[in-house]
């Protein structure tokens, strides 16, 4: 059953939106933009895969065309979380949960009507990619 908008964890102001489409994402370490895969979004944050090492608390510069638009959108985000892929699926790949950070409400916006009417994330309890929570020992 998909969760209704009442059964959104506190946690989130809305649903995540199920996508697909590549990203281009900078930090202040790795000055180059690195491409990496957004698979699901919101007007707030997103999910991505990558293989730059981000750790939490990290800003980051992440560039992207919103589903259904052509414009690209430069939004500067923190890093609120970080999963590594333990079972070696992809090599050096990262799960990165990203907050956007000083968006505009025309920006809020742009990315919600980009996500009218797409199916949100299911929860599926990990990622597909094998990527697996990183553990502090």
């Amino acid at each position: 059953m998909v969760k209704s908008q009442e059964d959104i964890p506190e946690s989130r102001r809305v649903a995540r939106r199920a996508v697909d489409f590549r990203i281009d994402l900078v930090t202040s370490s790795w000055d180059r933009p690195v491409a990496s895969r957004c698979t699901d979004l919101s007007p707030f944050g997103m999910w991505l895969e990558t293989t730059l090492p981000v750790v939490e608390g990290d800003q980051v510069v992440a560039c992207f065309s919103p589903p259904h638009r052509d414009k690209e959108m430069t939004v500067f985000a923190r890093v609120r979380h970080v999963v590594r892929d333990d079972l070696g699926v992809r090599a050096q790949a990262f799960g990165v949960g990203l907050e956007f950070e000083n968006v505009t409400v025309f920006e809020e916006k742009t990315l919600g009507d980009a996500l009218q009417g797409m199916p949100p994330r299911l929860p599926t309890g990990k990622r597909e990619s094998g990527v697996q929570p990183i553990v502090a020992c």
